[in-house]
């Protein structure tokens, strides 16, 4: 419990700092930023969040958004839900999680694209729909740079080597 409170007191008095020399909203956040994100005492901060009563509470977030992937989901949306700032819910998931929200969702989208092009044979532009994509051609980029394959190729190598492999286990 002490190194908790000196790890917060640390932070109170660096925020206030923060507070103090900035004349706008905006110059908060950008200092606020520059200063936990890329200082090694965030580092502690993540460390606390993880042992912390909140870890529950980010596992009922993660499994929200491992089950509605496919919707629109923002964190703002989710923040509101679940009764978290949504700056705050964010910093909590990246400790967590090792990623921004936004990022996360993407490759849980493209991990189950992924999947759907291998294991069945429903058409792309549908695969987009089901996974959360609006855009076709957005998608398209999103998973050539995600992969270095157009989708089409993908399924394409994979259901290959998935012929392959059922053929040779026989």
């Amino acid at each position: 419990m002490q190194k908790e409170y000196i790890i917060f007191s640390m932070f109170n008095k660096k925020i206030y700092y923060i507070i103090q020399i900035n004349q706008t909203a905006q110059e908060v956040r950008h200092e606020f930023c520059k200063e936990f994100y890329e200082d090694t005492r965030f580092t502690l901060f993540c460390d606390y969040v993880k042992k912390s009563s909140e870890v529950k509470i980010i596992e009922k977030v993660l499994n929200y958004m491992d089950i509605h992937y496919n919707e629109d989901l923002k964190l703002e949306k989710i923040a509101d839900l679940f009764g978290y700032n949504p700056a705050y819910l964010g910093r909590l998931l990246y400790c967590r999680i090792g990623t921004n929200f936004s990022l996360y969702i993407e490759r849980k989208r493209l991990e189950n694209a992924k999947d759907m092009l291998v294991h069945t044979d429903i058409k792309i532009p549908e695969i987009c729909n089901l996974i959360g994509y609006q855009n076709v051609e957005y998608f398209y980029r999103k998973f050539k740079k995600y992969t270095s394959l157009t989708p089409g190729n993908y399924r394409a190598r994979h259901c290959n080597k998935l012929k392959l492999t059922k053929t040779t286990v026989r």
